[in-house]
């Protein structure tokens, strides 16, 4: 169990298959290699992750124990789906197609986050208010 304490119970209740016990270490080395990797990914999430009560409002700049818990557990079970990593193409156009299936395991057997779901975790950046240009001096090359 790491820092954002997911137990396989969580990847369970989240998973359409039944997990059977025998994979439970499985799942939990996975699920230690996702929060280590979020870790790597966003360096301050765990000082930033609250636990909210049902009605209670979101504090600015922190983030829902439950939203990343379940990104953690959306991620491992991307890997429980297709553990040997196949993808499959195929292309047609017009009398003429093209398939083809590769094994990408190396990228696939572990844990990755997407762009999009990072976003979600991240702090959000300041910026200035809309509408507002930033006054500066450019400098100027000396010959």
């Amino acid at each position: 169990m790491g820092w954002l304490n997911i137990e396989v119970q969580d990847v369970r209740d989240r998973y359409h298959r039944t997990i059977p016990a025998s994979r439970s270490t499985y799942v939990g080395t996975l699920l230690s290699d996702a929060e280590d990797e979020l870790l790597v990914q966003v360096p301050d999430l765990p000082g930033r992750i609250v636990d909210l009560a049902e009605d209670e409002p979101l504090p600015a700049g922190k983030v829902p124990r439950t939203r990343a818990v379940r990104i953690v557990c959306e991620a491992v079970i991307a890997v429980l789906r297709n553990p040997d990593g196949y993808v499959t193409e195929a292309s047609a156009r017009g009398p003429f197609s093209t398939s083809g299936t590769r094994a990408a395991g190396a990228v696939r057997t572990k844990v990755v986050f997407d762009e999009a779901d990072l976003k979600k975790l991240r702090a959000a950046k300041k910026r200035a208010p809309a509408g507002t240009i930033g006054l500066h001096l450019p400098r100027y090359r000396r010959p």
